[in-house]
This record gives structure tokens, C-alpha cells and sequence, in this order.
């Protein structure tokens, strides 16, 4: 259950900003790289090696987990329909056990309305405002900062399910046309491993 929240609201925080817009498709993005149990991203800047207890989900994985489609899928293996997806969902990396994960992905500024114009405060104050708003969940949600991760300024926030303690911590930066969200899930019964794997990011 804890797991399946922390997906949910991982999908959320990405796709409800979202909105019907005719402006140019933006440019292309790289996806990151594996090699062995070492994860690597030229385009967000970043890179990790996946902590003991931890695996990564292939893109098959991926897509069932967070319900994306054959269409993912098939974006996954060409580069031109990589680059018509509104939202890229890069890798994600999850501790079996615990349900402790992180899930790295891309939105196009062009998905979503006044994007070009929109800083990344802009984004996080609109995800914020949705979740505060939902009645869903009882959240408990921080004041957003600014903050140095992986040697670059992400603005991040912390969202707290309060009713099933799980919590999650968002980074977001603006790089060119997309914005970039690394979202770490945990629960209070797994807050070491929850640390273990921010710290295990350190820049490209």
C-alpha cells in the first residue's frame, strides 16, 4: 500500500500541471544511461549508484508500475516519439522491502500552459497549491526552498501523507524546454533508507 501512494502521488506531482497547448514540440532529451548498477544523466546532470537492497525497474517495469502504456514502451526504443512525449519517465530505483523509491523524470514546458514563461518556483507553487487543495489525502506539505543538489539550485518541498506516514521530497529544476523532477518516497519505518539513496546523487 505505503508503495503504491508514494507512486501515486509521484504521477501526480508531474501530471497535474499539465494542459492542452499548440506551441512547438520542444527540444530533444537525452535519457540517462545505465551501466551495471550506475545510473547517469548528461542532460539533468546527475548520476548514482544504486544502494545495497536497492534495484532499478526496467522500462517494462516502469511503465506497469506507474500505468504508462505501450506507448512509453515504444517511445523508449525510438528517438523521435521519445521526443512527442509530454512527460518522460527516465528511471526509477526502489528498495523491495520497504517501498522506499526514486522516480526521475521530465516535463515539457510546452505541456503545460505559460510554461515557457514559468520559472521552477512557478511549477513547484502550482503542485503545492494542487495538493493542498485535494481532498483525498490528509498532506501536510513544507514551504518550499531553494537548494543545492548535485551541484546545481533545485527548488524542493516535502509532502507528507500524514494518514499512511509516507513522505516524499520533490527537486525541480528548469533545464531548457523541460523541467526535471527527482522524486524520493519513503515512510517513517524506512527513513535510513529513504537518506541512503538522496545521498547516494552526486553530480554528472
Amino acid at each position: 500500500m505505503k508503495r503504491t501512494l508514494s507512486i501515486l502521488l509521484a504521477v501526480m506531482m508531474l501530471l497535474s500541471v499539465a494542459a492542452c497547448n499548440n506551441t512547438p514540440a520542444s527540444p530533444k532529451l537525452t535519457r540517462g544511461t545505465w551501466t551495471g548498477d550506475e545510473y547517469a544523466n548528461e542532460f539533468a546532470g546527475i548520476r548514482f549508484t544504486i544502494p545495497d537492497g536497492f534495484v532499478k525497474l526496467s522500462d517494462e517495469e516502469l511503465s506497469e508500475a506507474l500505468s504508462l502504456g505501450q506507448e512509453f514502451i515504444d517511445a523508449t526504443e525510438d528517438e523521435l516519439k521519445l521526443a512527442e512525449l509530454n512527460t518522460v519517465y527516465d528511471a526509477m530505483v526502489q528498495d523491495p522491502s520497504t517501498g522506499v523509491n526514486v522516480i526521475i523524470m521530465f516535463e515539457k514546458v510546452t505541456s503545460i500552459q505559460g510554461g515557457d514563461k514559468m520559472t521552477a518556483e512557478d511549477y513547484v507553487s502550482i503542485l503545492t497549491d494542487q495538493l493542498k487543495n485535494q481532498t483525498s489525502f490528509n498532506y501536510e506539505i513544507s514551504e518550499a526552498k531553494t537548494e543545492e543538489f548535485c551541484g546545481e539550485e533545485y527548488v524542493t518541498f516535502e509532502a507528507e501523507m500524514v494518514d499512511y506516514q509516507t513522505f516524499q521530497k520533490m527537486y525541480v529544476r528548469k533545464i531548457g524546454n523541460y523541467f526535471a523532477g527527482i522524486t524520493f518516497s519513503g515512510s517513517a519505518a524506512a527513513e535510513n533508507g529513504y537518506q541512503t539513496l538522496i545521498d547516494a546523487f552526486q553530480a554528472y
